[in-house]
């Protein structure tokens, strides 16, 4: 276990908000549900007192047992689908703004900061949920396409005060394609810098 997963799981312990425990922890609310739902895997512990606790003793302790078990893990489960369902959806509409504003649009410096801003926020806190997760962001396409965007766009601020996006369809569909379906796609290897002519 990381030592900002323990830190996290030790201050919910001690009665921790989720907001303070990200401000103190330096990571976002996000992440911290994230870890805390993981931790949250029912221990043996936590069922068996439970079962006998239960009061109809005429359904079976391993029944029982099995039925808490389940609905624990598809909680915690569902949890963690629905936090990656919120960085997908968050990253794809990142790419459909650009897209959106890429028809002979002109982003001036401001635009291109806050841009770069949103993009660098959202791999900050992709990075820290897969660390909290121990997930690999090597071959995660939702990763790495944002690293690529990133890239760009720091490009873009250094080199120029305003730029104005005018993409071919071949262009507008390389950026496209970036858009993942899943959290857990692999990444294919696009190389943006070289797609994107920055002059």
């Amino acid at each position: 276990m990381n030592p900002k997963t323990e830190q996290v799981i030790a201050l919910k312990n001690d009665g921790w908000s989720l907001r303070n425990i990200a401000n103190e922890v330096g990571i976002s609310v996000f992440t911290v549900r994230s870890i805390l739902a993981k931790q949250a895997q029912p221990t043996p512990d936590i069922v068996d007192t439970a079962v006998d606790a239960y009061p109809d003793e005429s359904v079976p302790k391993a029944e029982v047992k099995n039925l808490l078990s389940g609905l624990l893990a598809e909680h915690s489960n569902n949890q963690l689908r629905a936090a990656k369902k919120k960085y997908v959806d968050q990253f794809n509409r990142l790419i459909d703004e650009w897209l959106d504003n890429s028809d002979g649009c002109t982003w001036n410096g401001h635009d291109l900061n806050m841009f770069n801003d949103s993009i660098t926020r959202l791999k900050k806190d992709l990075f820290e949920f897969c660390e909290g997760l121990g997930i690999s962001t090597e071959d995660l396409a939702i990763f790495q396409n944002a690293a690529e965007i990133k890239l760009v766009f720091m490009e873009f601020l250094k080199i120029k005060d305003d730029v104005t996006f005018d993409f071919d369809d071949e262009l507008y569909g390389i950026i496209d394609s970036l858009k993942v379906e899943d959290f857990d796609d692999p990444h294919t290897g696009v190389d943006l810098l070289k797609e994107i002519e920055i002059a």
